[in-house]
């Protein structure tokens, strides 16, 4: 807060900026290669105004990563893209929130690239809830020195080459969206990647202080090592390209206390003031508990076809969900099950 103070300048920003991406850097570590490896469509699906394809590839060599590629059947040139990541649920892109969102932007006008994070959806391995599994693969690379949160942001990152790479996206207007640790995942790949046009955490991102006064457990990804004595902040991840255009996706009774939230924000917008653009973060704020609700659905899909320019298809009302099993990648509904995986048992 006492550095920030003394951000007074668009010179002084950027300054700024260049010193949190390097600090990110070291605190997260080198990452490897980013091209997914042997990319597969091995199925596909349609509603009456979409296709998914059903898609692998591997992150690391023997690595899977299973996911859905949603967009419009009809659409006339290339399309804006969006990485959806997952919250934590054991279904990952199976769960009905998150075939929902996905095919809310598909429907809006937008290719959608929706993955299942490690230990949920088709990656689940050791069983007991997506918490569980993180922190089991979690502790294992803590002593190793390794952060788990650097293989979800390398994962991520990986995905998001993926999407550049359909010939349907245009990859000067991509976007990133998720909720809770999907929201957490979203910050973080919008400190890291140089290509995002827009990004839209959702019931994540507040003050650290306000997660230690509300005493918030967190997964392990949730803890970079070394951050705080970095003398970063949540807001430094969504600073890091200022001034990209950030919507604040806020729940009034979210355990993410949004009380933390508008401070973030309002710091925000002092900062990207000094751009001229204090007006391209948003903060918007829902009724209820924890959740990507509708409304978040809705004010989000309109802050990425706002910036993208996408020309919609359909509604909500055209959004069909699919039974968990019809959504498989895989054979067996678990990348660890192909022939040549490699497991995290293993590391």
């Amino acid at each position: 807060a006492a550095r920030l103070v003394k951000v007074r300048s668009r010179e002084d920003a950027e300054k700024y900026m260049a010193e949190v991406r390097e600090k990110l850097k070291r605190i997260f570590g080198p990452m490897p290669p980013t091209d997914p490896v042997r990319p597969q469509i091995t199925g596909q699906l349609a509603t009456e105004k979409l296709v998914i394809d059903k898609v692998l590839f591997q992150s690391r060599p023997g690595y899977y990563v299973s996911a859905l590629f949603y967009r419009p059947k009809t659409f006339r040139g290339k399309l804006p893209g969006v990485l959806f990541l997952c919250g934590h649920t054991a279904a990952g892109k199976h769960g009905s929130t998150y075939q929902r969102v996905p095919q809310s932007l598909a429907l809006r006008g937008f290719g959608v690239l929706a993955v299942d994070p490690y230990g949920q959806g088709e990656r689940r391995e050791h069983g007991g809830g997506a918490a569980a599994e993180h922190n089991h693969f979690g502790q294992r690379l803590a002593l190793l020195g390794e952060f788990f949160g650097a293989w979800r942001l390398h994962d991520a990152l990986v995905s998001l080459e993926y999407l550049k790479s359909r010939p349907e996206i245009d990859p000067a207007r991509l976007g990133v969206t998720g909720c809770s640790g999907g929201g957490t995942m979203t910050s973080y790949i919008n400190a890291f990647s140089p290509d995002l046009m827009m990004a839209a955490p959702v019931c994540s991102m507040t003050r650290l202080t306000s997660n230690l006064e509300n005493e918030l457990v967190a997964d392990w990804e949730q803890n970079p090592p070394g951050f705080r004595a970095e003398g970063l902040d949540e807001d430094d991840l969504l600073l890091a390209y200022a001034p990209r255009p950030v919507l604040l996706g806020v729940q009034d009774n979210d355990f993410f206390d949004p009380r933390g939230t508008m401070k973030m924000y309002e710091s925000m917008r002092k900062f990207y003031g000094l751009f001229g653009k204090s007006e391209a973060v948003k903060y918007s704020l829902g009724k209820g508990d924890h959740a990507y609700s509708v409304f978040h659905q809705q004010e989000a899909g309109a802050f990425f076809a706002g910036l993208a320019g996408a020309e919609a298809v359909g509604t909500d009302d055209d959004i069909r969900l699919f039974r968990e099993e019809e959504l498989f990648c895989t054979p067996e509904g678990s990348v660890w099950k192909l022939p040549d995986a490699r497991s995290t048992g293993q590391i």
